[in-house]
């Protein structure tokens, strides 16, 4: 999974953007189901792995309140964002609900 770093300008086309925050223990639970998804899916679509503290410019981009929350971008547009936790396999849902025409190359 990458990370955004405070300093880094992006500009995304097709991404799955978690926000997180060290001191939260939903972050540390949702996490692993984040990891998770991104060794099955992380070569059809980036997923990057953001502290809404220490980025503060992006969280507030794309509207990101609380954390944990998952902010999936679609061709460029922010198209739906999840501000509780989800574990893996309703991740793998929404994934596949936005992204699932995308090619797995696996």
């Amino acid at each position: 999974m990458k990370v955004i770093k405070k300093e880094e300008k992006t500009t995304l086309d097709n991404a799955i953007l978690y926000f997180n925050d060290a001191g939260c223990s939903l972050c540390y639970t949702e996490n692993q189901a984040v990891e998770r998804l991104d060794s099955e899916f992380g070569n059809i679509i980036p997923i990057y792995k953001v502290d809404a503290n220490e980025n503060f410019d992006l969280a507030k981009k794309y509207q990101v309140y609380s954390a944990p929350s998952v902010v999936l971008i679609k061709n460029g547009n922010k198209v739906d964002q999840f501000s509780k936790h989800l574990d893996f396999d309703q991740m793998k849902i929404v994934f596949n609900y936005y992204f699932g025409g995308l090619k797995n190359d696996r």
